[in-house]
């Protein structure tokens, strides 16, 4: 076997591939020392020159204390599970080569994961507790949702006549996107004539336009302008620029 992660996490198929699954274990350092574990073991501190020796690796030689019966070592089982802290499956980042880089990662906490005599809270078990402030999702702001228009959109914009929602040579479609799940659509020509309408009541946040009026008349190439009214929050404008294509109905 060699330790070579890919950049695959799923097949084609959505088979989980975890980048081939070629995982990292890390263990503890006097693990038994520092927390008092009678069943627990202290493995020496890491030194490179012991590692790469079978015959001084000390979690190789505990491997094979596990491995020596095939009903394996109870006490050698608990003694190397045990002390073993993290588990990582990497992943190759795409466009790059298997160690191309010299990035090393360090993980450090402050106190090892053990019973702790303190407040009582938690019946001494270890607690983690964090903040989301400034990170947080913003609900019932007007001031939020006044942001939020301006990430209305069209696409694609301009439309050459293509866009990549068409699945026929027949269709044509743009999307107006980001919209809220309640609002009105409006689409004008530039001297303000009503082209067509969508009222919106879901919570699919785009609606699909296919170049064609109210009456289902495909509609001439040329600028539009697109109202988004959003009630009790704002509106925004949109100008689209959209090139028709004449109509192939033999695939020339």
């Amino acid at each position: 076997m060699i330790w070579n992660p890919s950049e695959n996490v799923v097949s084609n198929v959505g088979t989980p591939l975890m980048g081939g699954v070629h995982p990292i274990y890390i263990f503890s350092h006097n693990q038994k020392s520092t927390n008092g574990f009678s069943a627990g073991y202290d493995f020496p501190a890491y030194l490179p020159a012991d590692a790469e020796n079978n015959a001084t690796n000390a979690l190789y030689q505990k491997w094979l204390e596990v491995t020596a019966t095939s009903t394996g070592n109870t006490l050698a089982k608990r003694e190397l599970y045990g002390s073993l802290t993290w588990v990582a499956y990497p992943t190759l980042k795409e466009g790059f080569d298997n160690l191309a880089t010299d990035v090393s990662i360090n993980l450090r906490i402050n106190k090892e994961y053990k019973d702790f005599v303190g407040s009582g809270e938690n019946g001494g078990k270890p607690m983690y507790s964090w903040s989301m402030e400034g990170m947080s999702t913003v609900t019932n702001s007007n001031d939020k949702l006044s942001e939020a228009l301006e990430m209305i959109n069209v696409v694609p914009n301009p439309y050459y006549a293509y866009s990549e929602y068409e699945r026929t040579r027949l269709e044509t479609k743009v999307k107006i996107t980001n919209l809220p799940e309640v609002c009105t659509v409006k689409i004008y020509t530039v001297n303000g004539k009503l082209v067509r309408t969508f009222k919106k009541d879901s919570p699919i946040t785009s609606v699909e336009w296919d170049l064609n009026n109210n009456k289902g008349i495909p509609c001439a190439g040329g600028v539009y302008l697109i109202h988004v009214d959003v009630p009790g929050v704002g509106e925004k404008v949109l100008k689209f620029f959209g090139g028709m294509r004449q109509v192939d109905l033999q695939g020339i």
